[in-house]
Order: structure tokens, then C-alpha cells, then sequence
């Protein structure tokens, strides 16, 4: 358990973090505006990633993304990273390729924020069939556009401390088996340790936050009757990585 001092100072870098991510967007907003306006999706998409590298930079976090150069940067493919904190977004818009956002409908309600999600973004319902198979279509659509889209196959936040990864769902990978389209499985190691949905609002400072890229995944060599196994050997794959760079860490 930290000393008083130190959740005190943690929930201050929390609090600093938010004034940062909101002024930030904020500043930029006009220009989200104007390019909505415009219908200039893929070059939002890149402004989003000049907003959140000042915004790790400020921070203090440096992002580290390995494997680089797995990603051609002329092609198109579905981003499959755990989900264990709130700064998974963000950190995801550092890929070397512009990224859409498979997110939930609650991030609509955020003022200002909301506008730029539903105008750039996928939004979905998971409750929802409707709204589920909406978003489906809809991240397809983006896809044969050639514009990346990054899905949590989670579903949502891991709750909580842990390391451990939630079941997967479908999605990703029956959008990866209905266009082609390569998979790639990412680990974010320290976003867990960093800011944790653990419900105490503190958040822990950290040099490196490391983005870690596996091999981008060929979908052809999968079907609907090998989703389970499609699904699985992403899960462990991820999981392997985040037990490998945490073995010899403390929480």
C-alpha cells in the first residue's frame, strides 16, 4: 500500500494528465472541425497521433513501439491489443499507420471529446446486436477504404490489477476472415501499471511505456469453424508477451 505522499502526488499526475489530454484537444478542436467539415477522415486520423505524442511527451512517457518493421506501411490491417487502462487509446494512435477506433458509445457522452469520437470513430453498443452488427459492418466499410482499424478483443477493461486476459470476442476476426485482411495481435506490457481501472484514481509514472507488435496474422489459413482457434492463438500469443515482460517485475 503507498504512503499518503504518494497516492497524494499519484492522484495529482492523474488530475495533471487530464488537464494535458483535455487542453490539448480542446486546442485542436477547430482543426477537427474543419476536417470533419471537409470529410478528411484519414488526415484526422493522423492529427490524432501529433495530439498524443505531445501528450505522452508532457507526460513524461516515452511510448517504445517494437517490431516496427513487421507493418507495411501502404496496407491495411485490424489492431487486436489488450485492454487493462484507460490510456490504451491513446497509446494505440502511436502505431506507424493511422488508426480507426472500435469504441464504446459511452466515450459519445464526453462533452467536445464525444463530437470528435462519432465524427472519426466506430462507435458501438456491445449490448446491443443492432448496434454490434452495425459497428461490423461499418469497421468492413472502413477497412475496404483502406483505413487500419484497431479493436480491444476484449470487449472492454480488464478490472482491476491484473495481468490476466478476459475471453475474446468475435469481431476482429470475423472481420479479418470476411475481408482478408491480416490480424495483428499487440501487447501493451505497462499500461496496467501506469494508470489501472482499479477504481483509486492513481495514476504511477513511468519512463517506457512498451508497445509491443507481433506478426501480422494471415487470416486465410482460418475459417468460421476454426474462429475458436483463431481467437485462441491471438489470446495466447498476447498473453505469452505481457507474463514474459512482467515476470520479473513487481507490481
Amino acid at each position: 500500500m503507498p504512503s499518503k505522499p504518494a497516492i497524494f502526488l499519484r492522484r495529482c499526475y492523474l488530475i495533471y494528465t487530464g488537464i494535458v489530454f483535455f487542453l490539448l484537444f480542446f486546442a485542436l478542436f477547430p482543426c477537427f472541425f474543419i476536417l470533419n467539415l471537409l470529410k478528411q477522415k484519414r488526415k484526422a486520423l493522423v492529427l490524432t497521433r501529433h495530439w498524443t505524442t505531445v501528450f505522452f511527451f508532457l507526460l513524461g512517457i516515452k511510448i517504445v513501439v517494437e517490431n516496427k518493421h513487421l507493418l507495411d506501411k501502404k496496407s491495411t490491417y485490424i489492431f487486436c491489443p489488450n485492454h487493462f487502462s484507460f490510456l490504451d487509446i491513446p497509446i494505440m494512435t502511436q502505431m506507424p499507420i493511422a488508426v480507426q477506433f472500435v469504441g464504446k458509445q459511452s466515450l459519445s457522452k464526453v462533452p467536445g471529446f464525444g463530437y470528435y469520437f462519432r465524427k472519426f470513430h466506430i462507435m458501438v453498443d456491445r449490448d446491443s446486436l443492432r448496434s454490434s452488427y452495425a459497428a461490423f459492418k461499418e469497421s468492413i466499410g472502413s477497412l475496404l477504404e483502406n483505413i487500419s482499424v484497431v479493436v480491444f478483443p476484449e470487449g472492454g477493461i480488464s478490472v482491476g490489477n491484473t495481468t490476466e486476459l478476459s475471453d475474446f470476442k468475435e469481431g476482429p476476426f470475423k472481420m479479418a476472415l470476411k475481408t482478408g485482411i491480416h490480424l495483428v495481435p499487440i501487447t501493451l506490457a505497462d499500461n496496467w501499471r501506469i494508470l489501472p481501472d482499479d477504481g483509486k484514481f492513481l495514476m504511477r509514472w513511468r519512463k517506457n511505456s512498451r508497445v509491443i507488435i507481433h506478426e501480422p496474422i494471415d487470416p486465410s489459413q482460418y475459417s468460421l469453424e476454426t474462429l475458436e482457434d483463431f481467437q485462441e492463438n491471438v489470446r495466447n500469443a498476447i498473453q505469452s508477451e505481457i507474463n514474459s515482460r512482467n515476470s520479473i517485475e513487481t507490481i
